[in-house]
């Protein structure tokens, strides 16, 4: 418990992509429930934000050598969040296909640039444990994969939104809050990058 960097990023991890997965699963239904389009419109919505996830996962690429794998998945978490609250106020097709394009643009960073953070000396102190700390990583988000669209259905049916709004708030105070985790990694691996 002494490392709260990387305890911090694993909580992090585990947040982000518990809400990461309740869109990809649940857009298609919000589609045909709530904005009543067909079912094959529906489904189309997942292959459009995973289109979007892979510009995503390539672009950020281009800008982690710039401006560092850490910050930029703070700046791709927080715009998914803002994302994930701004999709309980859509209300038309056109709404949900720009949501989708985005969040999958801005989510597709956590996907790729996840191992680079885990890479940094500030989370795996040698390059001998980056291995182990990755895989430890990947477990505490795969909980978070785990539980996260389960929930999602939970709460399904309560609130608004044509019962949506309860998991709409659940992933984006989920993704909100694992930014706020992320925020102690992030802040020590750019102390230790100053010059």
């Amino acid at each position: 418990m002494k490392e709260w960097h990387f305890n911090a990023y694993g909580i992090a991890n585990f947040l982000m992509f518990m809400a990461y997965f309740i869109p990809i699963f649940y857009v298609p239904a919000f589609a045909q429930t709530a904005l009543h389009t067909s079912t094959a419109l529906s489904f189309y919505m997942v292959s459009i934000l995973n289109a979007g996830s892979a510009i995503g996962r390539i672009g950020s690429s281009l800008l982690t050598y710039r401006l560092g794998a850490s910050h930029i998945l703070l700046v791709s978490v927080i715009a998914s969040a803002v994302l994930l609250f701004g999709w309980t106020g859509i209300h038309s097709v056109a709404g949900l296909i720009v949501f989708c394009v985005l969040f999958g643009i801005f989510s597709g960073v956590l996907i790729s640039a996840n191992p680079l953070v885990i890479a940094h000396p500030v989370v795996s102190p040698t390059p001998s444990v980056i291995g182990t700390r990755m895989g430890m990583q990947w477990f505490a988000t795969s909980l978070g994969v785990l539980i996260g669209a389960p929930i999602g259905g939970v709460l399904e049916g309560h609130g608004g939104s044509d019962g949506f709004l309860g998991l709409q708030l659940f992933s984006a105070v989920g993704m909100i809050v694992g930014a706020g985790f992320l925020l102690v990694p992030t802040m020590a691996i750019w102390r230790y990058d100053q010059p």
